[in-house]
Parts: structure tokens; sequence; C-alpha cells
């Protein structure tokens, strides 16, 4: 792997898993190193329309994909300026193949969870390469914020409405559209 995007087999397995997530017609965008400096690993744009970013996580323990999920020290500011993705697609690999993921509401995250991202202290990256802001998965399950999660075989929407909100979101401009709480 590049120290800025993720290499080609990643994108192909990424590719495949989210085929039962998004259906057909989603295109997967690398981000340039200016957008990776800038805190993103890669992002989707769904339809044409609906960005989502993606961050994968390489042989951690089996544990960690009921853990928690992290934002590098720039995200929470795009995220308070809405300029982040409004979902953020997490992805736990072991070896050559994803494990597990995870379809988060971003802004609903962000509303939801206390602290706030901002406030949260701040963790050393594992490669030493700068800091993380972290959120436990059970306060993603509190703030309603998992849209969807994968087990390694299959997609499924947790909580009543996930999968409405996921389509409206997806399918358009969210600001536009209600979103059933």
């Amino acid at each position: 792997m590049t120290t800025y995007q993720y290499d080609a087999w990643i994108y192909d397995e990424i590719k495949q898993t989210i085929r039962g997530l998004f259906g057909a017609g989603v295109h997967l965008a690398q981000a340039s190193r200016a957008e990776d400096v800038g805190g993103i690993d890669a992002c989707l744009t769904v339809n044409h329309r609906a960005q989502v970013q993606l961050r994968v996580r390489f042989d951690r323990p089996l544990y960690a994909p009921d853990d928690d999920i992290a934002f590098r020290l720039t995200e929470p500011a795009m995220i308070a300026a809405k300029t982040y993705a409004p979902l953020m697609l997490y992805f736990w690999m072991k070896g050559r193949r994803i494990v597990a993921g995870k379809c988060v509401d971003v802004y609903r995250m962000a509303d939801g969870i206390v602290p706030p991202l901002a406030d949260r202290p701040c963790i050393m990256a594992n490669d030493g390469n700068g800091g993380l802001r972290t959120v436990r998965i059970e306060e993603l399950y509190a703030s309603r914020s998992i849209l969807a999660f994968y087990d390694g075989i299959h997609w499924a929407f947790p909580l009543t409405n996930a999968d409405v909100r996921f389509a409206v979101i997806t399918s358009g401009d969210p600001d536009d559209l209600p979103l059933p709480v």
C-alpha cells in the first residue's frame, strides 16, 4: 500500500463487498494525495451524487469491529463545517478479505454522541502518523447512526428505518428529503 492510497486489490475487494449494499451504479473514486493529507482515505460516489467516506483497517484483533471506529484529527472540523460526506464506510480486513464493515450516518452520529467528536481525547495512530479520535460501537447504536453492518458475508440493517434513511441519503441530497428518525 502506498502512503496515501490503498492498493488496487483492496479497491477490488471493496467493490465486491459494496455490491451487496449499494447495488449497481456505484463509482469508487480514490482520494488524491491532497485529499488524503486533508483527512480522508477515499470517497465513494453513489448514484453520481451521494458521497461516502471510506476507511479500511488491516489485520486488527477479532474484536476490533465491535470495539470502536476512529476519525483523523482533521475530520471533526470537516464534519462540523458540513464538508464531510453524510455516510462513512468502515471495513476491517484479515489478509486479503473484508471480514466486517459498518455504514455510519456521520451527521446523526455527530449530533448524538457525548462528548462531541472534537472534544474527545486524541490517541496516536498505529502507524505513528497522526492522531485519532474514537467513537465506541455502542455509542453508534445508542445514537442510531449505524445504518448497516457487514458480517463478512451479508449486509444487514440493524435499526428500524435504517434502510429507509440509507436509501434517502444515497438517492440524492439528504437536506432536501425528510429523514425518518
